[in-house]
């Protein structure tokens, strides 16, 4: 179990911040809250089970790909190239995030030295298998 003021020290963030967060992926499944005394949120999956998709998609909703405004049923990819191109890149971005999972961003090596504008931090996934 990890608190969410431990885990917002950690990334040097607020604590408020990463309760809400942490929330949101509890209701997609991904996280349990336990509360009291030694309480905390444990991950309900692995963390080779766990994609940056899930993640992106629990948080933010599913990435679009139908920039036109019109309704889902529009075959935009028959009729034009903009729209082509968006489906493009979304797929291209659910594919990338999907490959990417807690357990491979965590066995990645660390940058040496301070990169400015990289909050990454090494954060123990206690019971997961990398």
């Amino acid at each position: 179990l990890i608190n969410p003021g431990e885990l917002a020290t950690r990334l040097g963030e607020s604590e408020a911040y990463i309760s809400k967060v942490m929330r949101l992926l509890a209701q997609g499944g991904l996280v349990r809250s336990r509360r009291g005394m030694g309480g905390g949120f444990e991950m309900l999956r692995d963390a080779g089970d766990i994609s940056l998709l899930d993640i992106v998609e629990i948080s933010q909703g599913t990435i679009p790909g139908n920039y036109c405004g019109r309704s889902s049923g529009c075959e935009i990819r028959e009729t034009c190239g903009y729209h082509q191109a968006m489906y493009d890149l979304r797929d291209s971005t659910r594919q990338a995030l999907g490959r990417w999972t807690l357990a491979r961003m965590l066995a990645s090596p660390r940058a040496k030295g301070v990169v400015p504008g990289c909050m990454m931090r090494r954060v123990r996934l206690t019971g997961s298998k990398p």
